[in-house]
C-alpha cells in the first residue's frame, strides 16, 4: 500500500528524505570553521567508559553518517573534502548519491 502510494504521488521513502536531509546537514557542518565547536564535536572522541543513558538511541548520529558514506564506499575522512564543492554535496545528498555521478568531481 505505502509503495503505490508513494509511486502515485512520485514521493520518495521517508527514510530516504531524512538520509538526504542528514547530509545536507552535514555538509553545512564541514564547511564551517575547523575552530567552531559543532565542526569538531564531529570528530570528538568520546571516553571508552562513556555510557548512553537507558531510552536513547543506540546507534550516534555520526554513526549513522559513517554507515550511509560506507553503502556509498566513501570514507567519513574524504567527506570533508567533498563536502567544500557544494555542488558536488548537493548533488550527492539530492538523489544521485555517488560522487562519479556528479560532474564536478576532480
Amino acid at each position: 500500500m505505502n509503495i503505490e502510494v508513494r509511486t502515485c504521488t512520485d514521493q520518495p521513502a521517508i527514510g530516504e528524505t531524512i538520509r538526504q536531509r542528514k547530509l545536507a546537514i552535514l555538509g553545512h557542518v564541514l564547511r564551517m570553521s575547523p575552530s567552531t565547536d559543532t565542526n569538531r564535536a564531529i570528530y570528538q572522541q568520546l571516553a571508552s567508559d562513556w555510557r548512553r543513558r537507558p531510552g536513547r538511541p543506540r546507534q550516534t548520529w555520526l554513526a549513522t553518517i559513517r554507515r550511509d558514506m560506507w553503502q556509498l564506499g566513501i570514507e567519513l575522512d574524504d567527506v570533508r573534502e567533498l563536502a567544500a564543492d557544494r555542488a558536488l554535496w548537493r548533488g550527492m545528498t539530492r538523489g544521485a548519491m555517488h560522487p562519479d555521478s556528479c560532474s564536478r568531481r576532480s
